[in-house]
């Protein structure tokens, strides 16, 4: 009896160990300041799997003071593959629906060689667009992006990658491409500080003469690697953003299972931010994401009134992209592939004619800042 007593205590106190070394959540809040309180807009649970490796990352809202499920991320593992599974919330059903999903492929030596955006059309998988990497002596040195066209692979991107005498990333061109005329498009251009951290990250567009500047994100990092602020900084609207993070620095971010070290997912131009146990991420001087190891964020009650739904169309698109909420909007913001903003608006009807063809991510905040992220495809 002392025996089974003895080891029913070594697996609870085991189990409670676990649970407290691990990221569980995070929480996005704004800064109301009519009341100067901050009120719960947004955020995430966090599941990882026998090994520490984040398995699934569920979306949330803050609705009424209610919490409402948004959208999901599912991670599988296998041998030379990592699959990320988009789920969007469906209020009638009260369930989660295939979306997209990634499927990254890796080589023996654990390098990324492919990455495959599909969408779901309700019944099969359709392959949407692809990255495939090449290697010099285990450095990443260019990679092709394609896009299906309905029965074959499309050439529409490359990336050239140079890297300075230390092995670190200098610079990423790419350009546009139809198989035979190559184009330039953008460069993005690194410097990094004595310990051999990114500094600043800079984006130019071509003009058809020369490389200008559109963005400069700046980082502060402290010895250890901690990312202390990030300030962007977009070049044509002369508006900038400073992002800061507060830290526990008693604990190590490596002793809790968290969603931001997972290698597989890393980018090649992203040094991992957190050395200590990160606590708090702050957006200018009214938003805040706050993240706890303590607890998951617990659904109100059982019936589910999701935000009424954000649609773009067309989607793929050459022209005008349309924007349908009854939200009121407040900015309407696109990503490239490379995780770039390439234009900012907040009209319902956007030009998009003058952007590349590609993939891109659309953020569309609502005056009460909420955020809705689509991914459409420009022609």
């Amino acid at each position: 009896m002392k025996k089974i007593t003895l080891l029913f205590l070594i697996f609870f106190v085991c189990i409670c160990v676990n649970a407290q070394n691990q990221l569980l959540s995070s929480k996005d809040q704004f800064l109301n300041t009519t009341t100067s309180i901050w009120e719960d807009i947004g955020g995430k649970n966090y599941e990882y799997d026998s090994s520490g490796r984040i398995s699934t990352e569920t979306f949330f809202a803050f609705s009424a003071g209610t919490v409402v499920p948004s959208k999901k991320s599912i991670y599988t593992y296998n041998t030379n593959s990592t699959v990320e599974l988009f789920q969007e919330y469906n209020s009638s059903t009260s369930s989660f629906e295939n979306f997209e999903r990634t499927t990254k492929t890796f080589n023996s030596s654990g390098l990324t060689v492919s990455i495959l955006d599909e969408t779901f059309d309700g019944a099969l998988w359709v392959n949407e667009f692809r990255i495939t990497f090449n290697y010099t002596g285990g450095l990443l040195t260019d990679a092709l992006g394609e896009e299906w066209d309905g029965s074959a692979w499309e050439p529409i991107e490359t990336f050239n990658v140079i890297y300075n005498t230390n092995n670190k990333v200098e610079r990423i061109d790419t350009n546009d491409t139809d198989g035979t005329i190559t184009e330039p498009v953008e460069r993005r251009e690194f410097t990094y500080d004595a310990n051999g951290f990114i500094e600043t990250d800079v984006l130019s567009e071509w003009d058809t003469t020369s490389y200008i500047e559109s963005e400069r994100t700046t980082y502060t990092v402290d010895n250890n690697g901690n990312r202390l602020s990030e300030i962007f900084a977009d070049a044509f609207s002369s508006t900038s953003n400073t992002n800061t993070y507060d830290y526990d620095f008693t604990q190590l971010m490596s002793d809790f299972d968290n969603p931001f070290d997972n290698s597989t997912l890393n980018s090649l131009t992203e040094d991992f931010p957190h050395f200590n146990k990160v606590t708090q991420e702050n957006t200018g001087d009214n938003q805040r994401t706050i993240y706890d190891y303590n607890n998951a964020l617990v659904l109100s009650n059982s019936e589910f009134t999701l935000n009424s739904k954000i649609n773009v169309y067309p989607n793929p698109t050459s022209n005008i992209l349309n924007i349908e909420s009854v939200k009121d909007i407040n900015t309407i913001e696109f990503f490239n592939i490379s995780g770039k903003r390439v234009l900012v608006s907040s009209k319902r009807q956007i030009d998009v004619s003058h952007l590349k063809s590609g993939i891109y991510m659309v953020r569309i905040s609502s005056l009460n800042n909420q955020v809705e992220t689509k991914k459409i495809i420009k022609n």
